[in-house]
C-alpha cells in the first residue's frame, strides 16, 4: 500500500483457509492520501502460493454418505450462491468451514471440527453431525446479515499495516464486523 500514488489502485484476492468463497480487496489510495479499501465476495479468485493449508471437504465425503447426520427443523434455507456478501462474511465468522460444491445438496464441512451440515431432506430441514452445529453458526449470521441490510460489501480498515486491520458493513450496532486474522506464515520451499 506504501507504492501506491495518489489516485493508484490495488487489486487482489483476500482469502482465508478455506477456498470456497474468497473476497476481493480493492484498495485506493485518494488524491489526499488516505487510503480506502473495499471487500467484495466473489464466486472464485487467485489461489494462494504453493504451502498454503486449504479446509479440505473431500476427506468427508464418504463419512458425510454413510452419515449425514441427525434432521432438524431449520430457519434458513439454503442461501443462494451468488449471496456473495453473505458467503464472504461466513468465511470469517463462521470460521473453518469448507463448502463442498459437488455434492448433492448444499454441504458445509468444519473440517478440523469433524462436523457437518447437509441442507435437506426436504424444505425446512437440514442434516447436522459432530459437536459443532454448522448450520446454527450460519442461520445467527444469516439473521445478523439481513439486519445488516444485506450488504454485499465491505470496507475495510487497512491503515495501520503492522497491527489489526478490521471490515465492517458500516457503522452502527447491526454492523457486520470482523478483524482480519494475521498472516500465516507460509514455509519456504527448498530450492
Amino acid at each position: 500500500m506504501e507504492q501506491l500514488a495518489p489516485g493508484g489502485r490495488l487489486l487482489t484476492t483476500l482469502v482465508t483457509r478455506t477456498p470456497s468463497w474468497p473476497g476481493q480487496l480493492v484498495i485506493t489510495r485518494t488524491a489526499a492520501g488516505t487510503v480506502e479499501a473495499v471487500l467484495r465476495g466473489r464466486p472464485r479468485g487467485y489461489r494462494p502460493l504453493l504451502g498454503y493449508r486449504w479446509l479440505n471437504a473431500l476427506d468427508h465425503r464418504a463419512r458425510i454418505k454413510a452419515d449425514p447426520g441427525t434432521a432438524r427443523s431449520t430457519r434458513l434455507a439454503p442461501p443462494p450462491d451468488d449471496a456473495y456478501g453473505f458467503w464472504l462474511a461466513a468465511a470469517y465468522l463462521v470460521p473453518g468451514t469448507v463448502r463442498d460444491f459437488q455434492a448433492e445438496t448444499m454441504t458445509i464441512v468444519a473440517p478440523e471440527d469433524d462436523s457437518w451440515a447437509v441442507a435437506g431432506p426436504g424444505d425446512g430441514t437440514v442434516r447436522v453431525h459432530g459437536l459443532r452445529d454448522v448450520w446454527a453458526e450460519l442461520e445467527d449470521l444469516h439473521t445478523r446479515w439481513e439486519q445488516a441490510g444485506r450488504p454485499e460489501q465491505y470496507r475495510g480498515d487497512l491503515r495501520d499495516s503492522s497491527g489489526a486491520q478490521h471490515v465492517t458493513s458500516d457503522t452502527g450496532p447491526k454492523a457486520l464486523s470482523w478483524t482480519l486474522p494475521p498472516l500465516a506464515a507460509v514455509p519456504r520451499q527448498a530450492p
